[in-house]
């Protein structure tokens, strides 16, 4: 994957995530957390290293529509049809994060094809294997029970109540923008601090 280069400024310009919940700025978490949150590899990685029994369960893969604080950041219409993949990351069959993609359906039809082929596969498997493919900064917010995405969470764990960490950042491969949030559960802090006490 490439890194931020001059050239690449109007393309992250043009896909900032300029909405007011979301920020590039650190938040206050505990260094752990901020560490697991700021990290720009793999997370499908850094989750197998905390069991080798890792799994992807598909949610969602099909047309949806782009969410109140995704449109302007993805340069695309209000209400605009999207194609959206909606996954579950689980260690030893317990849910820890919950992600959530998105690209317009020209994108995945000319761009980004293989997300109709991942089935259960990680993304990552595309995003960090593709030399071609650009990051663009990390955005962090705590998600609320009224926010969309927490309502999806929920179908997870219908007993959550409490803000949840998420993250998102959007993957550039020729000009075409593909977006992904991130929603880390607590499941996944308890395994986290109990790996790091250990």
């Amino acid at each position: 994957m490439r890194r931020m280069k001059p050239r690449y400024r109007q393309a992250a310009n043009t896909y900032s995530l300029s909405d007011p919940v979301w920020t590039q700025a650190r938040v206050i978490a505990s260094p752990l957390a901020w560490r697991w949150l700021s990290s720009a590899g793999s997370l499908t990685w850094r989750l197998k290293q905390l069991s080798p029994n890792f799994a992807v369960t598909l949610m969602k893969s099909g047309h949806g529509f782009v969410l109140p604080d995704e449109w302007a950041s993805i340069a695309l219409p209000k209400r605009q049809q999207v194609w959206q993949r909606d996954v579950c990351l689980t260690l030893d069959d317990e849910p820890m994060v919950v992600a959530h993609s998105i690209t317009s359906l020209t994108g995945v039809k000319q761009v980004w094809k293989s997300l109709y082929t991942l089935a259960r596969r990680p993304l990552a498997e595309v995003l960090f294997t593709d030399p071609s493919v650009l990051r663009l900064p990390l955005s962090y917010a705590r998600i609320n029970p009224f926010h969309p995405l927490y309502q999806q969470v929920k179908q997870i764990d219908k007993h959550l109540s409490e803000p949840l960490w998420a993250r998102r950042s959007i993957f550039v491969r020729n000009n075409t923008p593909l977006m992904v949030t991130e929603i880390f559960l607590p499941a996944l802090w308890k395994r986290i601090y109990r790996s790091h006490d250990a």
